[in-house]
């Protein structure tokens, strides 16, 4: 049971960085609704294929993102992927606007109000350390 397991786990995984791999210059196609394109985003950034998931979040924002929170999931997704790329401005001003929401909505899902909050209170003591350090 085990080694069968351990196979399929190891299948997976050569599955996963395959699909990692496959050329941008493939075109999304139109029929996946935002959901799919999340997934696919968030394969892709779990693969560290952050162009191809950069790609598939703003696929999913040009098409529904008049959804607000299809529009909150995307960019907290890509701040956090930026977050890893040590990206801090970029990520920065995406939880920014992610927070934004909130106020004028307070009731959208809390989740990525907190995570929000979370991850710009973690580049601002990133920033300061960085400051600190250069002195």
């Amino acid at each position: 049971m085990k080694k069968i397991l351990s196979v399929s786990l190891s299948l997976l995984a050569a599955c996963s960085i395959l699909n990692g791999c496959v050329s941008l210059s493939k075109e999304i196609s139109q029929d996946l609704t935002a959901e799919e394109l999340k997934l696919k985003a968030y394969e892709y950034s779990a693969n560290s294929n952050y162009k191809a998931a950069e790609r598939y979040y703003q696929e999913a924002l040009k098409r529904f993102g008049s959804n607000i929170e299809v529009s909150i999931s995307c960019k907290y997704e890509m701040a956090h992927m930026y977050i890893k790329q040590k990206k801090y401005d970029k990520a920065e001003e995406l939880l920014t606007e992610v927070l934004s929401y909130y106020s004028t909505n307070p009731m959208l899902p809390a989740q990525y109000k907190k995570l929000s909050e979370n991850d710009l209170k973690k580049i601002m003591d990133k920033k300061s350390k960085q400051t600190k350090n250069k002195k």
